[in-house]
């Protein structure tokens, strides 16, 4: 059993991934977002009933750089800036989530550039965030990628290009209510691999946690890698 957020359970699942041994979640986080999308209760004692009563099922797990597993969501950009603030400033909750947002919207946008391939098509393009996403939504119930399901063998690279601070805005308005894809500035490719190659290193944010000094990543999709226990 994992007891804690996203970056304690890709801790433990890091270790019994391709193996015989089940995992049970008990969210207990600052950010729960793989329980979230596993409608996995946040109370302790439905959690534990979780684990006991469930049944086991078999999950995907994303593999960058051979190195790093991702069970829930990967990003290069704005979220992972905001990731790395929330943790250097110790704050907690969703305010200090919210404020931290405000903070890089208003005072500290930048735009990077990255070169993807993926599905044998090649681009080059200026981003605000990518993300690479094995499941729909992030624990705070954004949907970044609604049509994201962590059993399908496959994950979506989500592209969020540069907009003017009105369209963002409205990118983040749709971000709340499940509707990003339909926005001209948003790409989604679904893929079972893809490499990413950033023209300066970034900062990373995997499964909650920062990795800093990544200028490339290789992803790639173990399917029905982790046995998991579910409602």
């Amino acid at each position: 059993m994992a007891v804690g957020g996203d970056g304690t359970v890709n801790l433990v699942a890091s270790k019994i991934i391709l193996s015989d041994i089940s995992l049970g979640i008990i969210p207990a986080g600052s950010a729960n977002g793989l329980a979230f999308n596993l409608n996995i209760p946040d109370e302790f004692e439905a959690a534990l009933r979780n684990i006991l009563t469930g049944s086991v099922t078999l999950m995907d797990v994303l593999c960058i750089n051979d190195k790093y597993y991702c069970l829930h969501l990967s990003d290069i950009g704005l979220n992972a800036r905001i990731v790395k603030n929330f943790e250097e400033e110790g704050s907690r909750g969703m305010w200090g989530y919210i404020k931290q947002v405000f903070k890089q919207v208003l005072f500290n946008r930048t735009v990077f550039t990255c070169e993807i391939l993926a599905n044998d098509i090649r681009k080059t393009i200026k981003a605000e965030m990518v993300v690479i996403a094995n499941a729909a939504k992030y624990g705070t119930g954004l949907a970044i990628n609604p049509e994201g399901n962590l059993f399908d063998g496959k994950f979506e690279l989500v592209i969020i290009r540069p907009v003017s601070w009105m369209m963002l805005i409205v990118t983040l308005f749709n971000l709340l209510t499940g509707k990003l894809k339909k926005m001209r500035n948003v790409t989604i490719i679904s893929s079972t691999a893809a490499r990413i190659k950033l023209k300066k290193q970034q900062v990373i944010h995997i499964d909650g946690e920062i990795v800093e000094g990544i200028g490339e990543m290789d992803i790639k999709i173990i399917p029905a890698a982790l046995k998991i226990l579910t409602v």
